[in-house]
């Protein structure tokens, strides 16, 4: 049996445990040591990710807090010793709220960040998120709107403001089995007329 992708045998992924049975490490598809192909992922003794390393020895580390939430993440770019930096907040049941991601120059010393903000229902259901970025006042909106079951119907995107009128609508639409049959988007521009 050949792999196509690496012209090699068959594609094997390789796990090692630790005492319990905790996964601690795992090598696929084929990880080699000349570069070609694979990926390494280390875990915690929690079982959460702790680096995910390509083929090319780019390493993404992982950093968790309180019950284990995701707070940080190191992407390397251009370079093992520069990373964009992805930082994770959350609100007391546990949904992200705030995500903060460094977007700044590879040479700049001042920092920048893409900022998205998330705004949840009293059901916990995501209801507003609003993207930013540091040094610039442009936003865009999205707002989600639930039935009684907690089902999404509806969603405004591309809105700029809270009041802004010019944005699309998107309506979902379900059967009696809460199966989506229709999703139909509209825009919305309000024209001010005088009657």
């Amino acid at each position: 049996m050949k792999d196509y992708g690496t012209g090699s045998t068959a594609a094997v992924t390789i796990s090692e445990y630790y005492k319990l049975s905790r996964k601690i490490a795992e090598y696929s598809p084929n990880f080699s040591a000349d570069k070609s192909h694979g990926t390494l992922t280390e875990y915690y003794p929690s079982g959460s990710v702790k680096t995910q390393t390509d083929a090319l020895r780019n390493t993404i580390k992982y950093e968790y807090g309180y019950l284990n939430k995701l707070t940080t993440t190191y992407t390397p770019f251009n370079g093992k010793e520069k990373y964009s930096i992805t930082e994770n907040q959350y609100d007391k049941n546990g949904n992200i709220v705030l995500t903060r991601q460094t977007v700044q120059k590879q040479d700049s010393d001042k920092a920048q960040y893409s900022i998205t903000q998330n705004k949840y229902n009293a059901m916990g259901l995501l209801e507003q998120v609003t993207l930013s970025g540091t040094g610039s006042k442009d936003k865009n909106i999205s707002k989600h709107f639930y039935n009684n079951a907690g089902v999404q119907i509806k969603m405004y995107t591309g809105m700029s403001s809270e009041n802004d009128t010019s944005y699309l609508t998107t309506n979902y639409e379900y059967d009696n089995w809460l199966r989506a049959v229709r999703n139909t988007v509209t825009t919305h521009r309000l024209l001010n007329t005088d009657c």
